[in-house]
């Protein structure tokens, strides 16, 4: 059985909830800030996208219906939340200079608080 909705946020909100361990411009990242695969055992930090591959990966499960309908929960809610921007992928959206690390972790809990009271 593959991971819902809510237990596979939860997850993200967990490693991203560091700043320092949230990244823009690449799925992930080593200590001394060269780009790597997202589930590399060196990454220390991670993008959205990169983050969900993570937590994916140390479930033992791949991407499904599940989670891009996650990630296009995410970027929907990204798109209310900053109107101003364009409308974009979910990576454009992390990497915009006009989402700040708090802004990242506001959309997260407003969508995970969302399914949590849908049951997902």
């Amino acid at each position: 059985m593959g991971v819902s909705k809510s237990e596979l946020l939860a997850s993200v909100i967990d490693r991203l909830s560091d700043p320092k361990r949230w990244t823009r411009g690449c799925s992930a990242r080593v200590k001394d800030g060269r780009a790597v695969s997202p589930v590399d055992p060196r990454a220390e930090s991670w993008c959205t996208t990169g983050c969900i591959s993570k937590e994916l990966k140390l479930r033992g499960h791949r991407r499904d219906g599940v989670t891009f309908a996650l990630q296009d929960e995410l970027r929907a809610t990204f798109e209310q939340q900053y109107p101003e921007i364009p409308r974009t992928c979910l990576e454009g959206y992390n990497d915009h200079d006009l989402v700040d690390h708090p802004g990242l972790m506001k959309v997260f809990h407003k969508v995970y608080n969302s399914l949590i009271e849908r049951g997902e």
